[in-house]
């Protein structure tokens, strides 16, 4: 039986709900940041009432499409300050979301049951020495530099595996540990200048700026129906109609140079921009003005049947937790 701080996890236990609550203005989810004291408690006692099991707390952004990396001093002031409000507010366990030795370390101080790295301990090579030394509970993701394509299910376990090898190193008892196999789908947005012709005699021209979105692998065109991805050569005539990313999240693209990508995980496929634009201006009759990769998140989940004892894998969005299949 698996523990985060006092609370059982997995197994018969009912499933359980993080509070996810960052200090980090730049996170690309508005929702989710609460500055100040009375916005934290707020934020706390809220997440309380709906049945949070943790509270998350976060002080720098970790989303892999933007360029948010800050300084250990300016994370630490962030997470401390939450975690002191939160430990006032709530008696819930209090999980930090850090990949930084400093961080952990200072936070552990303070009494925080646990430790979410996003890297799988694999950052900074001090965070082991100080998981070894405060012996919290852990939450462990799927993490590696280069983008993961082909049997994106045995890429992750092995990466988890060394995750847990470093935790074993640590001293860090399987009990103590969950496993988040998040991992990203490497996609092509594609902004574009859709003309809308208007008036009596349809003479009047319009220019509206819009994002297209397509699979890397098929260049099939993405888009949203009933909280779900799908894919498609071909959706809609009219941008306008199409409901995609832009309808649902924020996603900023990093800049080529910014990432470190190994195109061989790309099934040594790289991004021909020409290509994609030359598509685009055929199906769709609008001005290509750029073309990069982005990183969309997703999450695989194991699924076992008790009674034939049987497991599949699922596949889901980073967005509606849906599966996500294109």
């Amino acid at each position: 039986m698996n523990k985060l701080g006092t609370v059982r996890v997995g197994g018969s236990n009912p499933v359980r709900i993080m509070g996810i609550l960052n200090t980090s203005p730049e996170s690309f989810y508005k929702k989710s940041v609460s500055i100040g004291k009375q916005k934290i408690v707020d934020a706390v006692h809220s997440m309380e009432e709906e049945g949070a099991d943790f509270i998350d707390v976060g002080g720098m952004s970790t989303a892999p499409y933007l360029s948010t990396m800050i300084s250990e001093k300016i994370e630490v002031a962030r997470v401390i300050n939450a975690v002191k409000i939160i430990q006032r507010t709530t008696n819930l366990p209090i999980s930090v979301d850090t990949c930084r030795a400093t961080v952990a370390k200072e936070v552990l101080e303070l009494g925080v049951d646990i430790i979410n790295d996003v890297t799988g301990l694999k950052y900074d090579t001090m965070m082991p020495k100080i998981i070894e030394r405060y012996c919290p509970s852990l939450i462990l993701c799927a993490y590696s530099k280069k983008i993961i394509t082909g049997n994106q299910l045995q890429e992750t376990k092995q990466l988890l595996k060394k995750s847990l090898e470093i935790a074993k190193s640590a001293k860090i008892t399987r009990s103590k540990i969950v496993l988040d196999p998040n991992q990203y789908k490497p996609l092509i947005k594609v902004e574009i200048t859709w003309v809308e012709k208007t008036g009596i005699f349809r003479k009047q021209k319009i220019e509206i700026p819009e994002n297209l979105y397509l699979d890397f692998n098929t260049e099939k065109l993405i888009y949203v129906e009933n909280k779900r991805f799908k894919s498609a050569y071909v959706v809609d005539s009219d941008p306008h109609k199409i409901k995609d990313l832009d309808n649902y999240c924020t996603i900023v693209e990093k800049n080529k140079d910014d990432v470190d990508f190994d195109y061989s995980y790309l099934g040594g496929r790289s991004l021909d921009k020409n290509k994609i634009k030359k598509l685009m201006e055929r199906k769709y009759g609008v001005v290509v003005n750029n073309v990069e990769m982005i990183l969309f998140p997703t999450w695989t989940c194991t699924i076992k049947n008790k009674k034939e004892n049987k497991t599949r894998e699922l596949l889901l969005d980073g967005v509606f937790g849906n599966s996500f299949n294109i």
